[in-house]
C-alpha cells in the first residue's frame, strides 16, 4: 500500500515537471500561475530541482516568475535555492516581505483566474490611527517620470478598457500630521474631486495600499487578467512612484519607508463609476514635504 502511494506521488511530481516544461515552451502567460496554484509544495520542489539541474530549460525571467507565483501562494522556495542564481530582483523583491503577507489573501480570494477586480472593497491591512495632515502650502511638481511610475498599476485600465486615471504630485509644507483628509484633498483641484464635492476618506496602512495596487494591477473591466507575478511588479512600481523613490532603491528600504508613510484611500465622488474598479490613494511620506495622488476608475 505504501509503495503504491509513493509511486503515485512520484508520477504526480514528474507530471508537474512535464506540464511545466510544456508551459515554458508555450506562449500561454497564464500557464505558470495555473500550475503554481495546482501543484503541491512537494511537486514544486521536484520541478524546481529539475529547473536548477537544467533538465527543464527556463530563462532567468521565467524562473523569476515561477519563484514569485509560488511565493504568492505560500509555497515559497528557500532563498538559497539554485533556481534563484542569476535572477535580478526587478521592481519587486523575489521573496515576499512581511508587509506583503496580505497579498496571499488576495490571490486566494480570486483563485488565480480572471474575474472582477473589487478594488473598491475592503483591503487587507490594519487601519492605523488617524493623524490629520495640516498643509500650509502646496505646489504641483508632477513630471512625466513620476506619472508613468505612479500609474503603472492601472495603466491597462486606460490602454485596454474604459478607464480614467489621474496622478499628481505636490510639494507641500505641512507642520503637523501624516494623513491627508477630505479638506486637504479638496483644496488640490483634482479632477477626481470635482468642485463642490467631498470624498470619503479612509486611513489605511502600507499593506492595505499595496494590496489595493496589486488588485488593481490584475486588470480592469475589459483588459483581461494580468498574471500575479506581473501584477505584483506593477504594484511595486506604483508604490515606488507614490513614495518618490528611485527604481534602484532596495526593496527593504522601500518597505521601511512605506510603513512610516501616511496612506489614505479616497472614493465617493462623481469621478468614480462605483462599479467594481475604483481606486483612490493619497500618500504622504514621513518628511511631510510631498503629497502624491493616484485616482482611477473603470467601467464595463
Amino acid at each position: 500500500m505504501h509503495v503504491s502511494r509513493a509511486r503515485g506521488n512520484l508520477v504526480r511530481m514528474q507530471g508537474l515537471s512535464s506540464e511545466l516544461a510544456r508551459a515554458l515552451e508555450s506562449a500561454d502567460r497564464h500557464a505558470i500561475p495555473r500550475l503554481a496554484q495546482a501543484g503541491s509544495r512537494d511537486e514544486w520542489a521536484v520541478a524546481a530541482r529539475d529547473i536548477a539541474a537544467r533538465d527543464i530549460e527556463a530563462t532567468p525571467a521565467q524562473r523569476r516568475v515561477i519563484a514569485i507565483e509560488l511565493a504568492l501562494r505560500d509555497k515559497a522556495l528557500d532563498p538559497d535555492h539554485p533556481i534563484f542564481v542569476g535572477i535580478a530582483e526587478g521592481p519587486a523583491p523575489l521573496q515576499l516581505l512581511p508587509f506583503e503577507r496580505s497579498l496571499l489573501a488576495q490571490v486566494t480570494r480570486f483563485g488565480g483566474v480572471a474575474g472582477v477586480t473589487a478594488v473598491s472593497g475592503p483591503a487587507p491591512g490594519v487601519a492605523p490611527k488617524s493623524y490629520p495632515l495640516v498643509v500650509s502650502s502646496s505646489r504641483e511638481v508632477t513630471n512625466d517620470d513620476a506619472r508613468v511610475a505612479i500609474e503603472s498599476a492601472v495603466a491597462s485600465w486606460v490602454t485596454g478598457s474604459n478607464g480614467t486615471v489621474e496622478s499628481r504630485v505636490f510639494a507641500i509644507e505641512a507642520p503637523h500630521g501624516r494623513h491627508a483628509g477630505a479638506d486637504v484633498l479638496t483644496a488640490l483641484g483634482l479632477a477626481a474631486i470635482p468642485a463642490g464635492e467631498a470624498p470619503s476618506v479612509e486611513v489605511i496602512d502600507a499593506a492595505g495600499a499595496l494590496a489595493r495596487l496589486f488588485t488593481a494591477a490584475r486588470g480592469g473591466a475589459y483588459c483581461g487578467w494580468t498574471a500575479d507575478a506581473s501584477a505584483r511588479d506593477l504594484a511595486w512600481t506604483s508604490l515606488r512612484g507614490l513614495l518618490g523613490v528611485a527604481a534602484s532603491t532596495p526593496a527593504e528600504s522601500v518597505a521601511t519607508l512605506a510603513q512610516a508613510t501616511g496612506f489614505v484611500s479616497f472614493l465617493g465622488t462623481s469621478f468614480f463609476h462605483d462599479v467594481a474598479w475604483d481606486l483612490g490613494l493619497a500618500v504622504v511620506p514621513p518628511s511631510r514635504d510631498r503629497l502624491a495622488i493616484l485616482a482611477a476608475t473603470d467601467t464595463d
